[in-house]
């Protein structure tokens, strides 16, 4: 059996045209900003997140022993992506939840949902 030589690099690597220094991602494709139109509905959420807030301070879904009890989202039943509303929807779409109990909603959408913490987006047509 032939034996084989380990390999060796004759050169090191090479650039054909050198790195520029100081120049950041976004000089050809910067980030969009909101528009107009998101910007006022998005205005009318943090008000009404945080009249949601006041009105409820304690968590409304206590998953299991890590809740802090202290609300600190607002959680939507029925999401956005399945047709739920960000602002102005039912209030019976909206908990007052932490942010612990939020994380396990959103991550286990099939036990949430047996809870009774979230919708599919064909029970509930608003």
């Amino acid at each position: 059996m032939q034996r084989r030589t380990p390999l060796r690099a004759k050169k090191g690597l090479e650039t054909k045209t050198p790195l520029a220094r100081g120049k950041g991602l976004n000089d050809k494709n910067p980030i969009r900003k909101r528009s107009k139109k998101m910007t006022v509905i998005y205005k009318d959420r943090r008000a009404f997140v945080s009249k949601f807030l006041l009105d409820n301070a304690f968590c409304q879904a206590h998953w299991d022993n890590d809740c802090t009890f202290a609300a600190c989202d607002v959680h939507e039943v029925l999401p956005r992506a399945q047709g739920g509303k960000i602002v102005g929807g039912k209030l019976n779409n909206y908990m007052a939840v932490c942010r612990n109990c939020h994380t396990k909603i959103t991550d286990n959408p099939q036990e949430a949902h047996d809870r009774g913490f979230r919708k599919w987006s064909w029970e509930d047509k608003e």
